[in-house]
């Protein structure tokens, strides 16, 4: 839900297609489903998947997606990454100024690694007719320091019992508005 929700804003920002990479479902993997997916604000209209056999066809296919300027943003979700690997994906996207997303398991993104950004993202209670996910920046090149954050996503179904306005979209989840107690 999380990973719709960035993709849909960058397909939002840009005009343009986002292409979601990954390996075919099976086992604890389920498919993407296009009314789920649209219930993040990501119009599967604007979704290219790609389908590989494994993760080094995932970073082919999320490399070539990056360098060809015709997309907004491009996610993959491969089940390894080198540092290679991870460094020729970076490199594509500064030279292109195509978004990317890398999901990697909590081991794989622990490790050292080219990224501008990097973050932990896990489920946090919600109720029924929202999504909520606790953010955390573990890493920002460019100065920011670590930090986390719970955000709650609330489809554009309806309104917001609180103070009457249209419900819809990602928003700091009150009362946790960042990780800190200041």
């Amino acid at each position: 839900g999380f990973a719709a929700t960035m993709l849909a804003r960058l397909a939002g920002y840009e005009g343009r297609a986002v292409v979601w990479c990954r390996r075919p479902a099976r086992g604890f993997r389920p498919g993407l489903y296009g009314a789920g997916l649209a219930r993040y604000g990501l119009d599967p209209t604007h979704l290219l998947l790609a389908q590989a056999r494994d993760s080094q066809g995932v970073l082919w296919s999320m490399e070539e997606c990056l360098r060809s300027r015709a997309v907004a943003a491009v996610l993959g979700e491969p089940d390894r990454a080198d540092l290679t690997a991870r460094r020729r994906l970076q490199l594509a996207a500064e030279d292109n100024g195509v978004a990317a997303l890398l999901l990697l398991d909590a081991k794989t993104a622990e490790s050292p690694g080219p990224a501008l950004t990097r973050w932990r993202v896990t489920g946090a209670p919600a109720p029924p007719d929202r999504s909520a996910w606790r953010v955390e920046l573990l890493k920002c090149r460019d100065g920011g320091r670590p930090d986390a954050w719970t955000l709650e996503w609330r489809p554009k179904n309806g309104f917001d019992n609180e103070n009457g306005d249209a419900a819809g979209g990602l928003r700091l989840a009150a009362p946790f508005r960042n990780g800190s107690d200041k």
